[in-house]
């Protein structure tokens, strides 16, 4: 009797109408999703809202080019196929930065910005040489042959010394002896390093 009022033609009935309301949900649904997807992307294309040019400023040593290859580069194809990545509202912003660190060790910092709607603006930021590292000890007479590094005040902090690393108090050098622009270290300076790093077995 139980199976045959569960089987029977009305609940057969209701049951099949609860089952088509909610495939008909899930159908809106995803007609709701597919309209709301399409219609980003279509906004998302407008020309109104996409990047039509790369600026590069603020850079002394940087090579201008390179920085706007590498940033066309990372602006160039779409998400999810479909959502440019020159919109501005969402270019790779991140992306942009740690290539160009990643390329120019001498980049500090990057701010964006976008002028007149269309054009991405990177004014790049360097690190100023403050100290020269040099990997062993320097004679005026051999200035040009030693493997020297540009630290700025940042690297010369988180820098660890390794053992029989030396500190070289440079002179002025006249141009015509050196390549090297002009970056001295004080006397004063470099002994309170040296201090810093003997005392401190830095």
């Amino acid at each position: 009797m139980k199976r045959n009022i569960l089987n029977s033609p009305r609940l057969l009935k209701l049951k099949k109408k609860r089952q088509k309301i909610f495939l008909n949900k899930i159908f809106l649904s995803v007609i709701s999703l597919l309209t709301v997807f399409a219609g980003l992307s279509y906004l998302s294309g407008l020309k109104q809202l996409n990047i039509t040019e790369v600026k590069i400023n603020g850079n002394k040593s940087i090579d201008s080019e390179m920085a706007k290859i590498i940033a066309q580069k990372e602006i160039t194809g779409n998400y999810l196929w479909f959502f440019p990545k020159t919109n501005i509202l969402f270019y790779p912003k991140n992306n942009i930065k740690n290539e160009l660190q990643n390329e120019f060790k001498r980049l500090k910092d990057a701010v964006f910005s976008i002028k007149d709607g269309k054009t991405l603006e990177i004014s790049l930021i360097e690190r100023e040489a403050s100290y020269m590292w040099c990997d062993t000890t320097l004679p005026e007479s051999d200035v040009a042959g030693q493997k020297c590094y540009f630290m700025d005040l940042f690297l010369m902090k988180r820098h660890i010394f390794p053992e029989g690393f030396i500190l070289s108090f440079m002179e002025k050098y006249p141009r015509k002896k050196t390549t090297y622009p002009d970056l001295i270290l004080q006397k004063k300076i470099f002994i309170n390093l040296f201090c810093l790093k003997k005392c401190w077995k830095i």
